[in-house]
């Protein structure tokens, strides 16, 4: 049986999110509802309040057993644990933040950098500059600059650091993969999948579609195109646990992948989740709250949270895999 914790505190009206471009310009992500109800039951709200979420900015973010989230005052909320290291965030505030195995980093709203957390020498020391978006990796980080270049940093294992010299508008890393959403809406990855060579660092994903976001895990990641299609791609070598295999690819308005499992959050308000940890050969609907999720982020152990309509944070444990980290709290979050 999967778990499912919810946060309960609600909020009449809670603050737009700010993370990301500061330019107010950014794209409106479709958080409407069928009417209906979800797996186990509950009703869908058809008119959910409208949500603005710009690009690669991700105001929660799950790693491997720890959480963080910016706050509405714009400061940072952590619990749980990293792998290594202290999960208790700086003071200040935030945009965005990112989440990995051993280390986390976040977006101030001054456009610089902050990391804690981890053990992977100079990961704590990012470079200087204006910044939109940030990636944790494991044992590496890459960061889009104010003018759209990447940069990355930490351990250079598999070719983490040298990504296609580009502009971007989405970030998205996992294990020892990165990948990205460049400005002319092509996803680009580098790095090493679980079996050298499928994936020729750099690489264009090859149907050439007109792609939002995408996400990486190990060996394999998943795109979100323009037409709200969700295509996954890898070594079909590592396909053992069905990663490559998402339920359906039309409807979605989020994704997130890490380790060898996915999660989509799909327009009709289900979040389907498929790979390690959430069966062979079936997927797992995600029994939902009313209130819509705005955004998801799932951690390579096979958790899940999403960032509900109202602000308040909602969580859910795989049939096998590592448990939701202790002590979800009830602040409200940005949207």
């Amino acid at each position: 049986m999967k778990h499912l914790v919810l946060a309960a505190l609600i909020l009449a009206g809670c603050g737009r999110h700010h993370g990301g471009d500061d330019d107010g310009d950014s794209p409106e992500v479709d958080a409407s509802a069928a009417d209906g109800a979800t797996a186990d039951g509950a009703s869908i709200d058809a008119t959910p309040p409208a949500i603005t979420r710009p690009p690669g900015a991700l105001t929660l973010s799950a790693g491997d057993g720890g959480v963080c989230g910016v706050l509405l005052d714009g400061t940072l909320k952590c619990w749980g644990a990293l792998y290594m290291g202290d999960i208790t965030p700086p003071t200040g505030t935030f945009s965005s933040v990112s989440v990995g195995i051993d280390a986390a980093c976040g977006v101030r709203t001054d456009g610089t950098l902050a990391c804690w957390g981890g053990y992977v020498p100079g990961i704590f020391t990012p470079p200087s500059g204006s910044f939109t978006t940030v990636a944790v990796g494991n044992g590496f980080i890459c960061a889009i600059r104010s003018d759209q270049t990447l940069t990355c940093w930490g351990a250079n294992e598999d070719s983490v650091l040298a990504p296609p010299s580009d502009t971007y508008a989405w970030l998205g890393t996992g294990d020892i993969l990165g990948c990205g959403v460049d400005t002319s809406s092509f996803i680009r990855c580098w790095g090493q999948d679980a079996n050298p060579g499928t994936i020729p660092p750099p690489g264009i994903v090859p149907d050439g579609q007109a792609y939002t976001s995408v996400s990486a895990g190990y060996g394999f990641a998943c795109g979100l195109d323009s037409n709200t299609n969700l295509r996954c791609f890898g070594s079909a070598l590592t396909n053992t646990d069905h990663e490559l295999s998402p339920p359906g690819i039309a409807g979605y308005t989020a994704v997130s992948v890490a380790g060898y499992a996915g999660c989509a959050l799909s327009s009709t308000g289900i979040v389907n989740c498929w790979g390690k940890g959430y069966g062979a050969d079936e997927m797992y609907s995600v029994p939902l709250p009313s209130t819509k999720l705005a955004t998801i982020s799932l951690a390579a152990t096979g958790y899940g949270c999403g960032l509900q309509s109202d602000g308040t944070i909602a969580c859910w444990e795989p049939a096998v895999g590592g448990p939701v980290p202790a002590g979800t709290p009830t602040d409200v979050f940005q949207l």
